[in-house]
């Protein structure tokens, strides 16, 4: 048995989301009751990893993203492994089960980038209880656990029964929020097309060589890296919700708490409230051509005209290109052309073996915590062989795309955009904001930058003496990476 070791700890992220998965998540697709709504092929994984736990401590932390959104300080439990994983289903090679690692911080949220989603599905009453018995926990700690956890405002202003009740929908409203994430952002048939078209040309990028020197290609996928989706993915998430209760004060309860945790989301929502917008046709002129191709920079132009008195109907995407005159404005004709995205997604699935998913639980059985990582291939039509290939990328993307982004400043560029857009967001006129005005790097500065992610990447995944010829191997032939 592994002892324990502080420096292979795993830090979770507790808050508004704990709790929000089921223990039914990766039932047959169709299932009505898979949580995933049937994004799961078969309940059965590609692989899977189980690493046994135990409580080490809890700590508050206080994020500068947290500090700036105006939420609360949340908790974070710490774990430490007491065993060694176990593996089910086909045999990750070494690099991915390195590449994966079993320690470090997890949050609850989906994850664009990385394709991950976290759940668990432990009672909160049950962990607080475990917690105190277990693990030295000082009052601050203490405070923040019960707040994140069991929401005091409910339990300490309404009786048992109305709270639970109260806890229970709001439960309800974040596995709603987090599955219109799940359509949003990962699955290719309805995914927006910026979210879809990024994620295919991001696995592109590494796999061909070629791509390297298709200036139009960099140049749309520089455009498309430094579109924010943020507050529309929000929008579209918020517009599934529904906090209708019997008892209008426990209503207000639920709501005045989710409004505290959301920040400049919260102003957005309050703005089409007072603007009295069907959200019906809200959530189709965020869904179209348009809004799938631009997302947040659509976002704040409807923003625009709706404080300038018009309506949704009058809102055309005509008036924003005259208006805004984005970069790339040809491309909108892919989205709404069915037999393009239809391309598209049987290039993700025949040449790029994807779309794969990534589902992190944690469980409690029996006073025993177990952290597993399950892998699920998303694509009905490829072998379990292809489906490694489609994982070994999917890691790639994230190491690749994170120091690709770094090295050649649309990072920042995108940083930049949605501070511009938060601006707008909370009153800042479109004509006094730069959101527009960003220019991106040329197609060569992208180009030269490249080699150099590709060569992070490998090391990351492949080790200090890693070739590109060797990553090339690691990410098309199922049977390299298998000899130590």
């Amino acid at each position: 048995m592994t002892t324990r070791d502080p420096s292979r700890a795993i830090t979770i992220e507790l808050g508004p989301t704990f709790g929000l998965a089921p223990s039914d998540i990766t039932r047959v697709r169709n299932s009505q009751t898979s949580w995933l709504g049937g994004l799961v092929e078969t309940g059965k994984p590609i692989f899977s990893i189980k690493m046994p736990l135990e409580i080490d401590g809890v700590a508050v932390s206080q994020s500068a993203e947290r500090q700036a959104s105006s939420h609360a300080a949340s908790s974070m439990l710490t774990f430490v492994p007491t065993g060694e994983p176990t593996i089910e289903g086909i045999t990750p090679d070494v690099h991915v089960r390195g590449a994966l690692g079993m320690h470090g911080h997890m949050g609850m949220s989906v994850d664009s980038l990385s394709r991950s989603v976290l759940f668990t599905d432990i009672d909160e009453r049950v962990l607080i209880d475990l917690i105190h018995s277990r693990a030295t926990v000082d009052a601050d700690s203490r405070a923040a656990l019960r707040h994140d956890l069991l929401i005091p405002e409910l339990y300490e202003s309404f009786d048992d029964t109305m709270a639970a009740q109260a806890a229970a929908l709001l439960k309800e409203n974040i596995r709603r929020h987090e599955r219109e994430h799940v359509q949003c952002l990962l699955d290719p048939d309805t995914a927006l097309w910026r979210e879809f078209e990024l994620y295919c040309r991001s696995i592109l990028v590494g796999a061909e060589a070629r791509a390297w020197t298709d200036t139009g290609f960099l140049d749309r996928l520089a455009a498309l890296y430094t579109t924010p989706s943020r507050f529309t993915v929000e929008l579209l998430a918020m517009l599934t919700e529904d906090y209708t209760m019997a008892d209008p004060a426990v209503q207000q309860a639920v709501e005045s708490r989710v409004t505290a945790l959301r920040g400049t989301e919260s102003t957005l929502w309050r703005l089409m409230m007072d603007h009295d917008v069907d959200l019906d046709r809200l959530d189709k002129t965020l869904r179209s051509p348009v809004g799938e191709q631009y997302c947040d920079l659509w976002l704040v132009y409807v923003v625009q005209q709706l404080r300038a008195g018009r309506s949704l109907q009058e809102i055309t995407a005509d008036g924003f290109h005259r208006t805004c005159s984005p970069a790339a404005a040809p491309h909108d004709a892919v989205v709404s052309d069915a037999e393009t995205r239809t391309m598209y997604v049987d290039l993700l699935r025949e040449r790029l073996r994807g779309p794969v998913i990534e589902v992190v639980r944690l469980k409690l059985v029996e006073g025993t915590f177990t952290l597993e990582r399950a892998w699920h291939s998303l694509n009905p039509d490829v072998a379990t062989e292809g489906s490694l290939i489609a994982v070994r990328r999917a890691l790639f993307r994230r190491r690749f795309l994170t120091t690709f982004g770094n090295e050649s400043g649309l990072r920042r560029i995108r940083a930049e955009r949605e501070a511009e857009i938060e601006r707008i967001i909370r009153g800042v006129s479109l004509a006094e904001s730069a959101v527009f005005e960003l220019s991106l790097p040329s197609s060569d500065h992208i180009a030269q930058c490249l080699p150099a992610a590709c060569d992070t990447a490998a090391t990351a995944l492949l080790g200090e003496n890693a070739t590109v010829e060797e990553l090339t191997a690691w990410l098309n032939d199922p049977q390299a990476g298998f000899t130590e």
